[in-house]
């Protein structure tokens, strides 16, 4: 761990180490998930739900690395407070969608877009579908990777059931809710059912 006193630069070290691991590891597995060229679109989807419930289950037990069921605590960054922490969250939001929306926007999004609705005809043309979607991928882990680090930063508490099955099915509910194809859209989602979820919760304690 970092330490519960580790300056500012530790942390962001660590998140950044965090992200690149989470690239590699996604580059891994996109070489061999997209690797079945015209493959089943959510034949990825069910990919990475089996890595999540195995990691889990590697966490659980590799204790010395990992603190097993009890995670690992003691790192989180005290020069911030709660509504600093807060505000940084958002500003990452922003930046994030924003770049998220440049991206979609750009000629490397038209290429995306174009493998999303007619994959063969982009191979067609010449385009290395595989790699794009490679790329895809590992950016969407070191973005996931950016927000768990963000995260542990913040509570300083990290623990497999934290990052396991029902947050990965969560974020599609996110995706569901907010609509496919969109940037704002699973934004708004995800802040819209966190928000009701709270309040069934704190409404219907038992029942939620």
């Amino acid at each position: 761990t970092l330490g519960t006193y580790g300056g500012l630069g530790r942390h962001v070290a660590g998140i950044a180490i965090g992200m690149a691991v989470a690239g590699a590891v996604a580059c891994v597995v996109g070489l061999l998930s997209f690797s079945q060229g015209e493959s089943d679109p959510f034949y990825i989807a069910v990919v990475t739900l089996a890595l999540t419930v195995i990691a889990g289950t590697v966490y659980t037990q590799e204790t010395g690395w990992t603190g097993g069921d009890n995670g690992l605590f003691g790192f989180a960054y005290r020069g911030f407070s709660g509504t600093t922490w807060y505000y940084i969250c958002v500003v990452l939001l922003a930046v994030v969608a924003a770049g998220a929306l440049v991206l979609v926007r750009s000629d490397f999004g038209l290429v995306m877009r174009a493998i999303r609705d007619n994959q063969r005809r982009v191979r067609f043309f010449g385009t290395n579908v595989e790699a794009v979607k490679i790329g895809v991928f590992v950016l969407g882990a070191m973005l996931a990777a950016l927000g768990g680090g963000v995260y542990a930063t913040i509570v300083g508490f990290v623990s497999a059931p934290l990052f396991g099955f029902v947050l990965s099915t969560q974020i599609l509910i996110y995706v569901a809710v907010g609509g496919r194809g969109t940037i704002i859209g699973p934004i708004i989602g995800a802040i819209a059912l966190g928000f009701v979820t709270s309040k069934l919760n704190a409404t219907y304690p038992t029942e939620w």
